[in-house]
């Protein structure tokens, strides 16, 4: 429905944030089953957090993590991004946006 009036006018954007690595409690176990432990974030994703909850996080955009996803090589963009493993085990968040355009009332979003 969304789209039935906005025009999607610019590539879709996925953003990455990480955490940072830290040193393991147990080293031994770490070393042992190659895990690397990660630092706790802000944001508590044990429990369903609340859109307002969401809104008031910030997003540190992690670098060289963002891409563009063109209309003309999105399917293979998205495979490539799959096989180098682009979400791996230090990626906390993930965040999506599209810009539209809508003429009936002549709105950028």
């Amino acid at each position: 429905y969304y789209l039935n009036f906005n025009k999607k006018v610019a590539p879709l954007r996925l953003i990455q944030e990480s955490v940072a690595s830290k040193d393991c409690a147990n080293t031994d176990m770490s070393l042992k089953f190659q895990l690397q432990c990660n630092k706790e974030m802000q944001l508590d994703l044990t429990l369903d957090p609340t859109a307002f909850d969401i809104s008031q996080i910030m997003f540190s955009e992690a670098r060289n993590k963002s891409v563009f996803l063109r209309d003309t090589d999105f399917k293979s963009k998205l495979r490539s991004l799959e096989t180098e493993e682009w979400l791996d085990p230090r990626t906390y968040r993930v965040m999506v946006s599209l810009l539209t355009y809508n003429g009936n009332v002549d709105l950028l979003t």
